[in-house]
């Protein structure tokens, strides 16, 4: 119920308050993603504003004000945004970036952390604050919920203010081009945005490691009719789940690295796409 900066609202944070909007806006694998929002805030205290992180692999984590330790005041970080990814199973890739910009003037400010490879890179107000070539990919975990306005890992990073139009993005490369379309996901705040831009029929992220989305500008006949073959034909035993209109998530941990193909069977046909697991 507050002042929006985009729409009629915005998320109002007095400092005990968070969302957990569970795994619909989670992000799965090593492709590229950013992660984006409003905020208004005059607080110099470390503050989430939006994190998938927990006591597992694949985490990341956008905030203000300080790093990912918890209980850390830095007087030089006060105010700052601060994107960070980590894989808990290997301690020495935290990879973390800060901007100059400190964003706690009680004005609205947009920040944006992007992941494009080795890349990874930190905006605000759509001006490149910080970049930062990392030595390996963060394989993220969509089985971690996303959580607004707090670090759910260690309790603490309560967010103080207002927060805006978060959005999590799924980037994936076009065919045939060196550049990344980008495919809006705003589960975290309209969950049934999604369906509305499903424009053409894909799998990501691609190459997948854990799990692998189907999207589907129409249903599936059946979700038990949703496959993945070997390259030379044989069906792997996987599970599929429905999360939204058009989109399915698939457990692929199970099977051996290689190249497959899914098959889904929908009212026009049945529809084949090919993907690399790592």
């Amino acid at each position: 119920n507050g002042e929006p900066k985009v729409g009629s609202g915005s998320f109002s944070f007095d400092g005990t308050g968070y969302i957990d909007v569970g795994t619909e806006g989670s992000v799965s694998g090593t492709g590229n993603f950013a992660v984006s929002a409003w905020v208004k805030t005059t607080s110099g205290n470390p503050m989430v504003i939006i994190q998938q992180r927990q006591t597992t692999d694949g985490q990341y984590m956008l905030k203000v004000g300080g790093r990912h330790w918890p209980n850390e005041y830095d007087e030089s970080l006060s105010g700052k945004a601060y994107f960070m990814m980590y894989d808990f199973q290997n301690p020495e890739n935290v990879f973390e970036v800060f901007s100059d910009t400190r964003v706690n003037d009680g004005e609205w400010h947009f920040i944006k952390a992007v992941r494009k490879g080795f890349t990874i890179e930190l905006y605000v107000d759509n001006i490149l604050e910080s970049s930062l070539e990392t030595w390996a990919i963060v394989n993220l975990n969509s089985s971690i919920s996303t959580v607004i306005g707090r670090d759910q890992k260690d309790d603490v990073a309560y967010f103080e203010g207002l927060i805006d139009e978060i959005k999590v993005e799924i980037c994936f490369p076009e065919i045939g081009t060196a550049d990344a379309e980008i495919l809006t996901v705003e589960a975290v705040i309209e969950p049934k945005a999604k369906k509305e831009i499903i424009t053409k029929d894909l799998v990501y992220p691609n190459p997948a490691s854990n799990t692998i989305r189907l999207q589907l500008t129409e249903d599936v006949l059946n979700i038990n009719e949703i496959q993945v073959l070997s390259a030379m034909g044989k069906v792997n035993k996987t599970s599929a789940r429905k999360i939204d209109d058009g989109v399915y998530e698939l457990n692929i941990s199970g099977i051996p690295k290689g190249i497959y193909f899914m098959r889904a069977r929908t009212q026009s046909g049945i529809k084949t796409f090919k993907f690399v697991k790592m």
